[in-house]
């Protein structure tokens, strides 16, 4: 094998073999795909929620990744649409590979190993098969485009508003495209003190082309309700960066962050127009909405290599290329650090194999797919009602496509308000009153989570009321008997 070739596996094929490998998370996923089944059944956007039990706000989603995710459920159900996002990750590599690293002027310099493998390491811990994988494309071709150019032509800004029409379509992160471009050409205008035409219809054009979308004016709402009711929630990923509970994802951030610090200082030590040309990168603006939620630290990766790519400082990893023996140390010193990347990788997301899962800590236990009650979803499509299912917040999405009964909740967070969601807790935290709530709802089925419920589920054992009809390590289900 040329050495070539066996540079390109290490680029391309190595990650690809590893992202195949990722076990599939279909519980969140399963919901997207409800609704893009939907519209392939009536051709009409789903506006109105038809799975839960209880009434929620007008729908707002990202209807054209429903709509692919549909079509690929319809070829190969929820295999397909895994291998879709699989081959999504795949492709970017490919992308990164032929658009950055072939193009610097040592092509396979171990550093290159280097900051490939941190990129793929930090896309690779908060993996998960939602619409945000999907929205990495327009995210990488959009930062391409805003980072490739100073000045920003006709041409430029028409490309960029298509990509924001796609965008605006597959998810709520559309947004980060017109704050990318204005954070950058705003502080352009700062330095250059004057305000250019194609700043202004930049704007102008990703704020209109926004508004290409089923909903219209409404997904601005929809993103500050999602900031907002997410955090006043306390979903997990919506938490500080610095919170404990996503405690990988902190340290390749660090590593991450301490990549750029020693790529910039080493390379514009005593520079201060450079430092300002750096500053006003996008990638700056990433970094600092990285620091606010954990949830945005997955862009800063993804943005890595063109970052570095744009402002020269793969310069910044070239020593070692010279056949100087303390160079030749220090980079086998590289190849080492390469090898703990990729070993990490292995450690952090484990392949799925079922029979290792009770070898797993429970904390890596939590990586596999509790969300989907695969045998529990079966049990609830045999029985001979449908009478409506109080569940567990990740258990919802996964029963709007396995099984017709209705249910209370899933993690389309923004769509109950806040009475509705407050019913949730009281009756989940087993409160005072709970089961005149279920009466209330007239709920038959109760599927839980094992670890995380046990005030409920002991509550639940102490009453007559309820039997278990279907239990495993991580999943219980009660079913409602008449005495």
């Amino acid at each position: 094998m040329s050495r070539n070739s066996w540079y390109a596996c290490l680029f391309v094929l190595i990650p690809s073999l590893y992202f195949m490998s990722l076990p599939s998370s279909v519980g969140d996923l399963a919901i997207w795909v409800s609704q893009g089944l939907y519209f392939i059944k009536t051709g009409q956007i789903l506006r109105h929620d038809i799975f839960t039990i209880i009434p929620t706000e007008e729908l707002i989603y990202p209807a054209l990744t429903c709509i692919i995710y549909g079509g690929l459920h319809k070829l190969g159900g929820l295999d397909a649409v895994v291998l879709f996002h699989r081959l999504l990750i795949i492709l970017i590599g490919v992308f990164w590979l032929k658009k950055y690293i072939t193009k610097t002027k040592n092509v396979w310099s171990l550093y290159n190993i280097y900051l490939f493998f941190l990129a793929w390491l930090g896309c690779s811990i908060l993996f998960l098969e939602r619409p945000a994988l999907v929205a990495i494309v327009p995210f990488i071709l959009g930062f391409d485009i805003i980072e490739s150019k100073t000045k920003l032509n006709a041409w430029d800004l028409l490309k960029l508003s298509i990509i924001n029409i796609f965008w605006v379509n597959i998810h709520g992160s559309w947004l980060l495209l017109f704050c990318m471009f204005f954070y950058k050409q705003s502080l352009i205008s700062v330095q250059q003190k004057n305000i250019s035409k194609n700043f202004i219809l930049g704007c102008v054009l990703l704020i209109t082309s926004s508004f290409v979308n089923p909903f219209g004016a409404k997904v601005f709402e929809y993103v500050l309700q999602t900031v907002k009711i997410s955090q006043s929630r306390q979903i997990t990923e919506w938490s500080s960066t610095f919170n404990s509970i996503y405690k990988d994802q902190l340290v390749v951030f660090i590593l991450l962050l301490m990549t750029l610090i020693y790529a910039v200082v080493s390379k514009n030590r005593k520079n201060l127009k450079k430092w300002f040309l750096l500053l006003r990168s996008p990638m700056m603006f990433l970094i600092l909405i990285s620091l606010i939620s954990i949830r945005h630290t997955i862009w800063p990766f993804f943005s890595l290599i063109a970052f570095l790519k744009y402002k020269n400082l793969f310069k910044s990893f070239e020593l070692g290329q010279s056949n100087n023996p303390q160079n030749r140390l220090i980079a086998a010193s590289n190849l080492i650090v390469v090898c703990v990347l990729i070993i990490a990788n292995i450690l952090l997301m484990p392949n799925y194999k079922s029979y290792v899962l009770a070898y797993l800590p429970i904390s890596k236990q939590k990586i596999y797919d509790d969300s989907a009650p695969v045998e529990f979803a079966k049990y609830l499509s045999n029985t001979n009602d449908q009478e409506p299912v109080f569940n567990d917040w990740d258990y919802g999405s996964y029963l709007s496509l396995s099984q017709n009964h209705k249910y209370f909740i899933d993690t389309r967070n923004i769509i109950f308000n806040e009475y509705y969601f407050g019913e949730y807790v009281k009756i989940i935290n087993a409160e005072d009153g709970y089961l005149n709530k279920l009466e209330h709802y007239k709920i038959k089925y109760i599927i839980l989570d094992k670890t995380l419920r046990q005030k409920l589920i002991a509550s639940l054992n102490q009453n007559k009321s309820w039997k278990i009809v279907q239990e495993s390590n991580q999943t219980i289900l009660y079913e409602k008997i008449n005495l």
